[in-house]
This record gives C-alpha cells, structure tokens and sequence, in this order.
C-alpha cells in the first residue's frame, strides 16, 4: 500500500532552516496562505540554529492546526543529513521543497502543481519560474528562471547544461515515490551529494521535469548564511563544493550507464573553466589547475586561459573598446533620431 494512502496526506512540503530568524516569518505565512482541497503536512527541520528561529517556529504552531511537525537537530548535521533526514519523514504523494530564506507567494501553488501533475503522470519533477529579491547590493528585483512562454516538458541535457540554476529550489515538486524508490547506489549518491543540482537531476532524469510557467515563489540571492553568500565571499568554500560537484558528476554518469556522456562532459569543462575564471581564487592555484584538467577543457577554453594568463591588458584593451563602441553607437543612434 502507498504511502498516500496510508496517511491521507497528497503533499508533504519540507522546509530546511538553519539561522533563519531574519527570514523564516515569510516561508511559513507562505505555507499558511495555500489554498487546497487536500491534504498537507509541513515538515519543518532546524539544523541547530543559534538565532531565534525556533522562537518564531513555535510562535507559529498552532496557526499550522496540528499539520506542522518540528524537528530540531541537537547538534549541526549540514545542510545535506537535515534535508535527507526531512525527506525520510515525508509521507504524501508529492514533496515540496522550500529553504526557510525563501518563500512561496501564489496561494494556487501546490494545487496548480498537483493538478498538473496528476495529469501527467510520466514526470517525476515538476517547477516553475519564480522571483529573485537581492538582499545587498544594487541590483533590482526580477524574474527568475522564466524557461518558456507556456507549460513545456524540458529534456535532461537542459537540466545538465545548467549546472544546478535550472530551476529554484523553492519552485520544485517530487512525486513522492520517486524518491522513496531510489535505487541504494542512487540514494548513497544524493546522500553524500545533496544540492539543488542533484535534486533536478535525479529526479527529471529519465523523463525530463515538468516547467510550470507561473512565478510562485521568491529566491533570496544573497541572503545572510545562504549558499550564495558564502560562495561568493569565500573561495575556498567555492573550491570545495566544485570538487564535490565534479566528483559526483562523474560518478552519476557512471551510475547511469554514460547515457548522457557528451552533456556531463560540457558540465565538467565548464565546471574547470568557471573556477579558472573565478576571481577570488590565486593565479597559482588556477595554473596548476589547468595543468591537471586541460584535457577536459574545450579548445576555446584553453584559448581564453592561454590569453587571460599572458596577455591580461587584452582583456583591458577590450572592455574598453567595447565601452567606446557602445558610447559611439548610443551618439550615432541620437543624431538619426533628430
């Protein structure tokens, strides 16, 4: 008997947070604002906070009517053990992800995903666009992840092409069973290896994931302790999680019988030239890096490192004459216009 039916419950929605404080208020006013005909559990798991997440946790129990259940790590367990250890609790025929710094907006959210989802029952994934809101910075709030004008079914090459920014994690929807039934090396794999990345790609792999093109949902770039701001202020933590991801691409590719070989091999090149490029990361360190992997670049990526490397005013030289060129065509266009 399936698990569905066993509980009741059609979607489960796991939420991971860990120093939240600041922003976890929104996820769960999210979350109270759906408007569904069935049922809903909420899994909520905090990994230690040492913020007041908890405090604001427990000031929202009893507005959940007995469906929010918390679960509170005595010790940080990662952001990897938290998720796995929520996604083993839920129990519906569907799983819904959203981290605590982001947060749903569409009351319709789980309802149009499961209606569409029901109606096409070959997907194991489905997502749909949604909204970026920077939290520092000058940058303005816009669309994010809009893939298509319309509903369409994207291919697993896409999802690979994208290195993990397909689609936003809060925007994501698994069939239930599709995560109950992994096979164990497939499971080890996402164990050890549990990003947004590994989440698209496992579970759209054989039939693709279904693109919702609704935004129903808001992703925090930048938000304080988020993955992105750790990475963009830390190189040493961007050069660990590309090992991470470098090493478990190659292994699901092998665990999936190099189906999908040329795709994963534009991942890894592009993975090796994106550190090349990083700017946070010494010269020395990108030199002997490119020694060990130029054999998986691409020849133009060799091209632009043998350029960037020697002859850096190049890049000076460009950039500017590309600033002259446009300031000239913005002149050229004014005086036609007269």
């Amino acid at each position: 008997m399936s698990a569905e039916v066993l509980s009741g419950v059609i979607v489960s929605v796991v939420c991971i947070v860990y120093n939240h404080e600041k922003y976890i208020r929104d996820a769960l006013d999210g979350f109270l604002r759906q408007d569904t005909s069935f049922a809903v559990e909420f899994i909520v798991a905090d990994d230690c906070s040492s913020d007041g997440t908890m405090d604001v946790i427990n000031e929202y129990r009893d507005k959940f009517n007995g469906r929010l259940k918390v679960v509170r790590n005595e010790s940080n367990l990662g952001f990897m053990k938290n998720l796995i250890n929520a996604l083993d609790m839920a129990s519906g025929k569907y799983i819904a992800i959203c981290e605590g710094d982001d947060y749903w907006v569409d009351p319709e959210k789980l309802s149009v995903q499961v209606n569409k989802m029901d109606a096409l029952s070959s997907v194991d994934l489905s997502f749909h666009s949604s909204y970026i809101k920077y939290e520092f910075g000058d940058k303005v709030d816009s669309l994010f992840c809009k893939r298509a004008h319309g509903d369409c079914v994207f291919g697993i090459e896409d999802i690979i092409d994208s290195a993990g920014s397909f689609m936003p994690t809060a925007s994501m929807l698994i069939r239930g069973d599709a995560y109950r039934n992994l096979s164990p090396s497939i499971r080890a794999l996402y164990e050890s290896y549990t990003t947004a990345f590994f989440t698209q790609l496992i579970f759209s792999f054989e039939n693709g994931a279904l693109y919702i093109d609704r935004p129903m949902s808001v992703y925090r770039s930048m938000a304080l302790g988020s993955w992105t701001e750790s990475v963009v202020n830390n190189p040493n933590i961007y050069m660990y999680w590309s090992d991470k991801y470098l090493c478990a691409v190659r292994l699901y590719n092998a665990l999936t019988g190099y189906r999908q070989k040329s795709a994963f091999e534009r991942a890894i090149s592009n993975k090796h030239f994106s550190i090349l490029k990083h700017e946070g990361i010494s010269k020395q360190y990108k030199k002997d890096y490119f020694s060990r992997h130029r054999s998986e670049l691409t020849n133009w990526q060799v091209l632009f490192w043998w350029v960037v490397r020697f002859f850096p005013q190049w890049i000076f030289i460009l950039r500017k004459g590309k600033r002259r060129l446009l300031k000239l065509k913005g002149g050229i266009r004014s005086l036609i216009g007269r």
